[in-house]
């Protein structure tokens, strides 16, 4: 059967879909570019016009999903009828999620071997998160749900703790050493912005 044509940008979706579904599925030590053109029903040459390595389709799935999830924090930080807790809750759900449904991936992205990849997508990371998180914060400080005398100042510092989590290298190794440190954080998310206790 021969080959269908397809777009550009809709075979570079393909590629990319086939490979994280790999990557979840098989590790991505254990997934090949031939795993990938496999699945995908393409030759090699399809792959690399695309991308140079393995490496940058993983880079492009994980920004994808960082593109999602500003689109979603952004719905989230907007939604004025919500009130500032519901949507400190959402967000930090959000992000927990994308950890959790995709660990597979960040943890290859904080390999020593992914220095540059690394950094990129951190600081993508941080800046996809703190502006939402300072206004999250800014609106509950205004309201009293919240207390915090520099929201800005207060959002990097809790997004800092964030990225403690995101690259937390007990995230596959170690699930219940990863369940403790989230918990920590929530601790000290409680004590920075004097929220109750969540029970």
């Amino acid at each position: 059967m021969p080959r269908v044509s397809k777009a550009p940008e809709l075979r570079r979706q393909e590629l990319m879909d086939a490979a994280e579904a790999l990557v979840l599925q098989k590790g991505y030590d254990r997934t090949s570019v031939s795993d990938i053109v496999k699945a995908v029903g393409v030759a090699q040459g399809t792959f690399y016009y695309h991308f140079d390595t393995k490496l940058d389709v993983l880079g492009a799935v994980v920004q994808r999903e960082l593109a999602e999830l500003d689109e979603d924090l952004e719905a989230i930080a907007g939604d004025e009828a919500l009130d500032p807790l519901s949507q400190l809750r959402l967000l930090l759900e959000a992000i927990f999620r994308l950890i959790d449904e995709h660990n597979e991936l960040i943890v290859e992205v904080h390999s020593d071997s992914n220095v540059a990849l690394h950094h990129k997508l951190m600081t993508a990371t941080a800046a996809t998160i703190a502006p939402r998180l300072a206004r999250i914060v800014a609106r509950g400080a205004q309201g009293g749900a919240f207390s915090a005398v520099a929201p800005a100042e207060t959002a990097d510092m809790v997004v800092g703790m964030l990225m403690v989590l995101v690259e937390d290298p007990d995230l596959r190794a170690n699930p219940s050493q990863h369940r403790r440190r989230r918990d920590a954080f929530g601790a000290a998310l409680r004590g920075v912005l004097r929220l109750p206790d969540a029970g």
